[in-house]
């Protein structure tokens, strides 16, 4: 599906609503994920500001570039961990795993 916003209002709603679907399903088993990917600068940052704050999250949401992985803590039924994770500088796979990918 492609979907294109003309303005970071337009991206952080089109991601509320995604979020909002989301939780309306019973949980499975293990992680709900949803991948991004653009440019720099291309609005993947307001699209999961959008989408975290659907999530009930007050915080601010910044990407974690330099870190690779922020999580937060969610108040909803289905869901308790919100991870946001910037793969950007990750060369290989391995990469991830040592940073606890595999337990996210």
């Amino acid at each position: 599906m492609t979907i294109k916003s003309r303005s970071p209002r337009e991206t952080a709603a089109v991601a509320g609503i995604l979020a909002k679907e989301i939780l309306k399903h019973k949980k499975r088993d293990g992680a709900f994920t949803v991948g991004l990917m653009g440019n720099l600068g291309s609005g993947k940052t307001t699209f999961i500001q959008g989408f975290a704050r659907a999530l009930g999250l007050k915080r601010k949401i910044t990407s974690p570039t330099f870190l690779i992985i922020r999580s937060y803590k969610l108040q909803t039924k289905t869901y308790k961990l919100f991870y946001h994770i910037d793969a950007y500088r990750i060369k290989k796979p391995g990469d991830l795993e040592i940073l606890g990918f595999k337990n996210i």
